[in-house]
């Protein structure tokens, strides 16, 4: 391919680069996701925060709060699903 008018002779167009460059500027951190006991889910604090006392904790890597929400519902059901224990402040589940 010939480059034209200044741009990148790397075969992509300009919504691929604008994608790939969003896509590699998206960092995935590790969130604390916790379900209080009314069913309300909630995160961003720390695990060991005294208002998780009674809460089912989860330490979910994801790219937002939203994303880690969603993966920590989703690992709660199939917890319940199978009859597994659910986790608790001293022993929070651990996705990888």
């Amino acid at each position: 391919m010939v480059a034209r008018f200044g741009q990148p002779d790397d075969g992509h167009t300009a919504e691929t680069r604008r994608q790939v460059k969003e896509n590699d500027s998206m960092e995935s951190r590790l969130w604390t996701i916790v379900r209080f006991p009314a069913g309300v889910w909630s995160g961003g604090g720390k695990p060991s925060d005294s208002d998780y006392e009674e809460c089912e904790v989860y330490r979910i890597p994801a790219d937002s709060l939203e994303k880690a929400k969603k993966k920590a519902q989703s690992i709660r059901a199939r917890l319940v699903k199978k009859g597994s224990d659910l986790p608790t402040q001293n022993e929070p589940y651990k996705a990888d």
